[in-house]
């Protein structure tokens, strides 16, 4: 039998590893002084973390086709989206969500450009989220593409598959989607949603285009609220083919919503 002494220690030690790992107590992981690139940040961090960047431009192996992993961490800037920047260099996406985050998984203050995705049919230049539901904060996407030869291509910015995402206080600007032989389809400029419920706030979106959806598309069920948003110099390279929002698939039946609000 342990004496009472050993007992009094195991037990104290139990409560010390709960302060510090456990729910109790989350830790900040600061890039780079702490961890060198922000995926070591991410890497290091436990669910409840904060992974705390500071500014700077990243770009690089690290910097660029980020995984939480499952884990429902904030990933956030220290100065704001226009100090803090995620440079893809058009060699990959920002973040891929594909592992059940929540909504208690975000991304806050940052910069996201130049991500680029070809020819895959779960595309989103910057940010992609297939069966996962993070949160996205004040952040920038500018100037992010999906492309494709012969495949459908959906989301320059973002793309949600089977997902429920708000999106809040974000721009939008100069993201674009499109198939360069026109044999497969493009959808949604800045964002695409198949089979999601998205919640858009307080985002201003300009100059995006796709060839279906200049700003926004939506298809298989999805469900769109947007509110207090702007919208301007959105395009398509179709007629009628919806400059800020196309609803539902050409092909198919679809009972895709959308709401707008105060836009």
């Amino acid at each position: 039998m342990l004496s009472i002494h050993r007992m009094k220690l195991v037990h104290i030690l139990g409560l010390l590893l709960v302060l510090t790992h456990g729910s109790v107590l989350s830790l900040t992981i600061n890039v780079p002084s702490e961890q060198p690139t922000i995926q070591a940040g991410i890497d290091a961090a436990m669910t409840g973390d904060t992974v705390l960047v500071d500014d700077g431009v990243y770009t690089g192996e690290g910097n660029r086709d980020m995984d939480f992993n499952g884990k429902n961490i904030v990933l956030k800037s220290r100065g704001g989206p226009e100090v803090t920047i995620i440079d893809c260099q058009q060699a990959g996406r920002a973040f891929h969500f594909h592992s059940g985050e929540d909504s208690t998984a975000s991304i806050q203050g940052f910069t996201i450009k130049n991500g680029r995705q070809a020819d895959g049919i779960y595309s989103g230049g910057g940010l992609l989220c297939v069966n996962s539901s993070p949160t996205i904060i004040g952040c920038v996407f500018s100037n992010n593409v999906a492309t494709s030869h012969f495949c459908t291509v959906y989301g320059g910015a973002v793309y949600a598959f089977g997902s429920t995402t708000r999106i809040s206080k974000c721009i939008f600007q100069h993201n674009a989607v499109w198939d360069y032989d026109l044999w497969g389809e493009a959808w949604g400029g800045a964002i695409a949603a198949r089979q999601s419920m998205l919640a858009i706030d307080t985002c201003l979106f300009i100059g995006n285009r796709a060839e279906h959806g200049g700003a926004l598309f939506a298809s298989e069920g999805s469900v769109l609220a947007v509110e207090n948003c702007t919208f301007y110099a959105n395009r398509t390279g179709f007629e009628y083919a919806g400059s800020t929002l196309f609803l539902g698939n050409r092909f198919t039946p679809d009972i895709s919503t959308a709401t707008l609000e105060k836009c």
